[in-house]
C-alpha cells in the first residue's frame, strides 16, 4: 500500500467554461533509488476525490541533466491511500 498527500489549494478546473466538470491535480512523493509515486486526481463538484491514474515511475538522466520519468509499474487506485493536506493561512 501507498500513500500520498495532496494539497486542498491545488485543485485546477477540469473545463474553465464548465464548472460542473469538477477539478484535477497530480500528486508526487518520492521514493527510494530515484524513483516516484505519481498520482492523478479527480474532483468532482460535490467534493469526492478520486484516483484516475497511480504509476510508480523511475528518473532517466537525459542530455540535459535534467531527469525525464517513465513508468516502471501502474498502480491500481486500491494500492494507493490518500490524504489531504490543509495549508496554513499566512
Amino acid at each position: 500500500m501507498y500513500h500520498i498527500t495532496y494539497r486542498a489549494d491545488r485543485w485546477q478546473a477540469v473545463q474553465h467554461r464548465n464548472p460542473t466538470a469538477g477539478a484535477w491535480q497530480i500528486a508526487h512523493q518520492d521514493l527510494p533509488d530515484d524513483q516516484r509515486l505519481s498520482v492523478e486526481l479527480h474532483r468532482t463538484t460535490d467534493g469526492s476525490v478520486s484516483i484516475t491514474d497511480a504509476r510508480i515511475e523511475y528518473a532517466f538522466i537525459g542530455r540535459t541533466g535534467k531527469p525525464h520519468w517513465h513508468t516502471r509499474r501502474t498502480l491500481h487506485p486500491d494500492e494507493v491511500l490518500l490524504e489531504e493536506v490543509r495549508c496554513a493561512t499566512e
